[in-house]
């Protein structure tokens, strides 16, 4: 009729705006059961049977938000049609479509959707129309509210449903502007609200803390991912449909190795309708476990894309945000990366209201999460973390540059530097109000040392600052005493209590930790410099004939230079055994280092790299001459180190050296015997079966079978017996093990021993 046509034209004058269509294109898609999960359970069916209540989906990029959401709508579609005074309104986000999601265009899809559910429309709906129409102005977000109430007035009650929150844009606030006026609603009309969105704190807060809004997390499920895949095989090759053994390995391999994101399994479906060959299909199959990055890439294109159409200054930020992510050498705080994003470049002191405030995961379009319990800050799924490491290379070209010279200017900040303090209490205090602290003295040579600028001769302006920061004490000793708590590879375990011994790490300390071969090179030059102008004599014509590619200082200086220590007696050439740096170790070995320089436990770096199993590196020292039999303070050679400890493998690398099994300590010892009181089972047959002999005496003539047995552990002397340990062995007392156990005691270690064969024999004329 006329009057149809004329309601029509007014709410087309609203909105053109139709996500009809799309909700039939979404459903299209659906297979035959999937989602079902969901409209089952006790969240959905509550609110769907409900009033005036809330319910918020989250989920991960790839889950089947938006299908889940297209499943909800056709449900709600479906009781409408038996029940004429329910009303529904649903809105698809998409941050492609910014222009139409302005909170008047939101509210206009909402009236125009449920006016034309209506009968006749309200007569303020032509009001509205005709006093714009005149003026040629469009309605204010208010007028829109209040018109909406009016039509929602005439249903007994409405659902709204919102797909992709996320994606609604916010930097004009439409997405906050319009979700207060949908809870007014709610608060006047008892209006039901579904929506969904990744996992954005900001929005969760809003309706789990100040809505009071049921949760229920999207999470694809394995049924529903082989419905999916069986449902997309009618647009597989021939190949594929007429054979079930090919379809059922497709469904089983695809549908257990996606870890339940439909987007990549349609990518991955997609890709097979390409396949010429059975071949094709297990490899794209065996390609999709092993490395789903490239299926993932038009996702994150349109991710990238979502960032891009932010303003530039939040461009930036999220870029930097990805950047610190993809590049850190740990996963990182979410307050660690604030502090990151918020160091500025030159010597600009440090302000904590530089602090960046900004929501992270809502500038990186949702692909950014952050773990409750751990505060950790990372991207939603590996491949997401590989797709951007890449991308984001080609807008910064020099990530570890960028880190690097964020983490080196960190640690020179002035007031860091006024306010450390080596005392633990003090110290603690101050690494908790510096966050940034330990990741930069712990990382910040790595990032040098992976930056781009490696192949250069010359030092880059990135190593040039590091330099600079070496050749001042004082930054070098606050960064040196967090490297040697917190470093990766501990330099020492009793560290912190030893913070007021009158040593310090030193600049080569850590640039031999880190393998900054230039800038030890500059650091060689300093050290020379200081000692000639000692001398009383100049430098400069003495460092003009020195090799420059590796500065070699001269006989006169170099054991000082080489063997400077820290407050643990450790020299340069031991940090670089604790962190396996055999080009640094070569290096400092060629210019005279020794290998046999111990520390205040008399630890040469050969122990070291035993005590943290560091294979290459002990077969480096031991090639470059490092002594396998040299002693610590307690007698203990590398190979007792890793008996004690049970190091299977390190034991056999050091014998296959030439350790010897025999060595022992000051009191006898030897490795066998230390296996044995580390109660090491696996270690002892292997030492036996190298060679070691299981009768070895120690100083008061006992074996470890003695040991075994005044220790009262009867698994270990039946351990010790079944490798051939002789029960018959006599101390210096002239005890055997059997003795022993008779005279402490230990029925069933006698027991044990005597049912071995042999008697009883005793030193001891009052034993019978």
């Amino acid at each position: 009729t006329a009057h149809r046509k004329e309601v029509e034209g007014i709410l087309e004058w609203l909105t053109p705006i139709n996500y009809g269509p799309l909700q039939s294109d979404i459903i299209r898609l659906r297979q035959p059961g999937t989602g079902q999960w969901f409209l089952d359970t006790d969240e959905y069916r509550i609110w769907a049977s409900g009033n005036g209540r809330t319910l918020y989906c989250p989920g991960i990029p790839g889950a089947g938000k938006t299908m889940i959401a297209s499943i909800v709508v056709d449900d709600i579609l479906r009781i409408c049609r038996d029940d004429p005074t329910l009303g529904i309104a649903f809105i698809f986000c998409n941050f492609q479509r910014n222009e139409q999601q302005t909170t008047e265009m939101l509210l206009c899809s909402l009236l125009k959707q449920l006016a034309s559910l209506l009968p006749t429309p309200p007569k303020q709906l032509d009001e509205l129309y005709q006093t714009h129409r005149k003026l040629g102005t469009r309605p204010s977000a208010l007028e829109l509210s209040e018109l909406v109430q009016i039509v929602l007035g005439a249903f007994s009650r409405t659902f709204v449903i919102v797909d992709a929150l996320d994606e609604c844009q916010n930097s004009d606030l439409s997405r906050d502007r319009f979700l207060d006026a949908i809870f007014n609603m709610q608060a006047s009309t008892g209006v039901n609200i579904f929506l969904t969105s990744r996992a954005i704190p900001e929005i969760e807060k809003v309706f789990c803390e100040e809505r009071g809004a049921f949760k229920l997390e999207i999470v694809a499920q394995q049924d529903d991912l082989q419905k999916y895949i069986l449902g997309r095989i009618s647009e597989m090759p021939q190949f594929i449909r007429g054979e079930p053994a090919l379809r059922d390995e497709l469904v089983m391999e695809i549908s257990s190795s996606l870890k339940g994101m439909f987007l990549l399994t349609k990518l991955q479906l997609d890709s097979l309708k390409e396949t010429i060959s059975i071949r094709d299909v297990r490899s794209s199959i065996i390609c999709t476990s092993t490395s789903e990055l490239g299926l993932y890439n038009s996702a994150y294109e349109v991710a990238l894309q979502r960032i891009e159409n932010q303003s530039p200054q939040m461009s930036d930020l999220a870029k930097r945000v990805i950047l610190w992510i993809t590049h850190s050498l740990r996963q990182l705080s979410e307050t660690e990366l604030r502090y990151a994003l918020s160091v500025r470049p030159g010597s600009l002191p440090f302000d904590k209201d530089d602090l960046v405030q900004i929501d992270f995961i809502s500038i990186c379009a949702g692909l950014v999460v952050v773990d409750v319990n751990s505060s950790v800050i990372r991207l939603v799924h590996f491949t997401a973390h590989e797709f951007f490491k890449r991308v984001v290379a080609s807008h910064f070209s020099q990530g570890h540059n960028i880190l690097a010279d964020a983490c080196i200017t960190y640690l020179s900040y002035k007031e860091l530097e006024d306010e450390f303090s080596p005392d633990n209490a003090s110290y603690q205090r101050w690494l908790q109000s510096n966050p940034l602290y330990k990741y930069a003295a712990t990382e910040w040579g790595f990032h040098v040392l992976l930056s781009e600028n490696q192949t250069l001769k010359t030092l880059s302006p990135t190593e040039e600052k590091a330099l600079r920061f070496l050749r001042n004490q004082n930054l070098v000793e606050s960064a040196g005493h967090t490297l040697m708590i917190h470093a990766p590879y501990s330099i020492s375990d009793d560290y912190a209590q030893l913070t007021n011994a009158p040593e310090r790490p030193s600049a080569l300390h850590l640039a031999a930790y880190f393998v900054l071969e230039k800038l030890l090179s500059e650091l060689f030059k300093d050290y020379a410099a200081q000692e000639i102008n000692a001398d009383g004599k100049t430098g400069i014509s003495r460092l003009a004939n020195m090799d420059q590619d590796v500065i070699k200082p001269g006989l006169v200086y170099r054991s000082q230079i080489l063997e400077v220590t820290d407050q643990l007696g450790q020299t340069p050439l031991c940090w670089a055994s604790l962190a396996r740096r055999e080009g640094t170790m070569r290096l400092l070995v060629a210019l005279g280092a020794s290998l046999e320089t111990i520390d205040k436990r008399s630890r040469t770096p050969l122990m070291y790299a035993t005590l943290g199993q560091g294979h290459d590196t002990i077969r480096l020292l031991v090639e470059l001459g490092a002594s396998l039999e040299a002693v610590d303070e307690f007698g203990f050679t590398p190979l007792m180190h890793a008996a004690f400890g049970g190091m299977y493998d390190t034991i056999r690398l050091l014998v296959e050296l030439g350790a010897s099994l025999e060595a022992a300590d000051k009191i006898g010892f030897t490795p066998l015997i230390y296996a044995a009181f580390g109660r090491k089972h696996d270690t002892i047959r292997l030492l036996v079966e190298l060679g070691a002999s299981i009768d070895a005496p120690d100083a008061g003539g006992r074996t470890a079978l003695h040991h075994a047995v005044l220790a009262g552990l009867e698994v270990l002397v039946q351990l010790l017996v079944d490798q051939g340990a002789s029960v018959d062995a006599n101390d210096k007392d002239g005890n055997t093990p059997i003795d022993l156990a008779v005279k402490t005691d230990k029925e069933a270690i006698v027991q044990l021993l005597t049912s071995s064969g042999p008697s009883v024999k005793t030193g001891d004329d009052n034993l019978k």
